[in-house]
C-alpha cells in the first residue's frame, strides 16, 4: 500500500489523523481512537519512500536538511491534507492531518 492509498483510506473511513512510523502499522485517529489502516508494519525503507512520494523533491530536501517539513498536499479527488515529515533517530515519520472540505457549523463542533 502505497502513502496515497493510505490517505484514500483514511479519507473513507473519516479518519482526523494519519500516522506512518518505522517498526509500526499505519494508523488512524478516527473519533478520538487509533485504528490500523493495515497489518504490514512499516520498514525502515517504507516510510522512507513514503516521505520522498508525499514530499516531493523540494520538500524531501528539507527533511533530509533540517530534520522536518511541514506543507500541505491534495489528492486527485480534491481533498486536503495538512503534513508534517520528519526524521526522527535517523529514521522517517509522518503526522497528517486532513482538511475538512466545508466549515463546519457550532453545532457539529
Amino acid at each position: 500500500m502505497n502513502i496515497f492509498d493510505i490517505l484514500r483510506v483514511a479519507i473513507e473511513l473519516e479518519a482526523s489523523d494519519i500516522h506512518i512510523t518505522e517498526g509500526s502499522v499505519p494508523v488512524a485517529r478516527i473519533k478520538g481512537r487509533f485504528t490500523k489502516l493495515t497489518e504490514k508494519i512499516l520498514t525502515k525503507h517504507d516510510t522512507e519512500e513514503m516521505a520522498k512520494k508525499i514530499a516531493g523533491d523540494k520538500n524531501f530536501k528539507k527533511i533530509e536538511e533540517s530534520g522536518e517539513c511541514d506543507f500541505s498536499v491534495s489528492i486527485e479527488s480534491g481533498e486536503r491534507f495538512r503534513v508534517n515529515a520528519y526524521k526522527q533517530k535517523g529514521n522517517y515519520a509522518i503526522a497528517i492531518r486532513t482538511i475538512a472540505s466545508q466549515i463546519p457549523s457550532f453545532e457539529t463542533l
